[in-house]
Order: structure tokens, then C-alpha cells, then sequence
């Protein structure tokens, strides 16, 4: 949970959350508190994985944890019923491989790969990537999805919201 957010009146009082939230929450004030910072869907991924393949008794506690959560919330919001509403406007999913579709590129590796004393006349025609539009299917042109790197399993589980720290 965020020390950020602070409480406010409002109409509609939140949902109590569920015991892959909270444990979701707590892996990611761990993350903070090493001064790993990843992104929210970077981090959902990888508590996802997690929660995956946790142990029964690791997801009995956040259930315990989710009971008492729901409890609090039973006395802090007592009229609360859980009411779905459906949306008038659909959000617009935007995926990576149907954004490329859609613009031209700019390579700032190849900028960034060439001496200084050839920045002052760069042109992007002559980049060795082109515009995704472009007919030529050139296999020279850089793979950047390659280059990005993804943490592995092993990596973001030495920070584990399962360990015992908390008994």
C-alpha cells in the first residue's frame, strides 16, 4: 500500500482487496525499500509469477491477511455493496506491435554509434533502420526487443513477499 496516498472522503469507498493485492503490495514496498523501483505492469508480472508458484501455505497467509483486511473494511465502510458498473466508453487498448505499424522510427542507436564530427550532417536516410512501412524487409535492421532486457524469475525472487519477516 502507498504511504503517498492520503485518505479521502468520497463517495464510492474502494473494494477491500483480495490476498493476491495485498500480497502484490507488500512485494513491491520490498522492492522499495532496497530502492528497486519497477513499473506497474513490469511489477504485476513478476507477482504474478510469483504468485504462481508460491506454496499453499505462503497463499493461506495472505488469505488470513485478506480476512482481516475485509473485516476492517466491514466496520470502516458498513453500507459498502460491491456494484459493477459498465462503462459508457471503452478504454483503447494500445499494444507495442500495433503501435510500430503505425509510425515512423527514429534509430537513436545509430545516432548515438556515430563519431561526433558525423552528428552535424546525420540525415536519418541514411540509418540502417528504416521506416516500419517501408517495403524492403532488410534483415540488417536492429532487433531492439533483443536488446531490452527482461528480469528472469531468479532475479526478482531473492526479494519474495513470502519470506518469513513478517511472522
Amino acid at each position: 500500500m502507498s504511504t503517498r496516498r492520503k485518505l479521502r472522503a468520497s463517495k464510492n469507498p474502494p473494494r477491500p482487496p483480495n490476498s493476491y493485492f495485498l500480497m502484490k503490495n507488500c512485494y513491491m514496498l520490498e522492492l522499495r525499500a532496497i530502492d528497486l523501483r519497477y513499473t506497474m505492469p513490469e511489477l504485476c508480472i513478476q507477482s504474478k509469477q510469483l504468485w504462481k508458484e508460491a506454496p499453499k501455505e505462503a497463499k493461506d497467509r495472505y488469505d488470513e491477511l485478506q480476512s482481516k483486511a475485509q473485516s476492517i473494511h466491514n466496520e470502516l465502510y458498513s453500507q459498502y455493496k460491491f456494484r459493477p458498473r459498465k462503462r459508457k466508453t471503452f478504454k483503447m487498448h494500445v499494444f507495442p506491435h500495433e503501435c510500430t505499424a503505425n509510425i515512423t522510427t527514429f534509430s537513436s542507436t545509430n545516432y548515438l554509434k556515430r563519431p561526433t564530427s558525423q552528428l552535424d550532417n546525420y540525415s536519418p536516410a541514411e540509418s540502417e533502420v528504416g521506416s516500419p512501412l517501408s517495403s524492403s524487409s532488410d534483415s540488417s535492421k536492429i532487433n531492439y526487443l533483443s536488446e531490452i532486457s527482461t528480469p528472469t524469475s531468479s532475479d526478482f525472487l531473492k526479494y519474495s513477499p513470502f519470506s518469513n519477516q513478517f511472522d
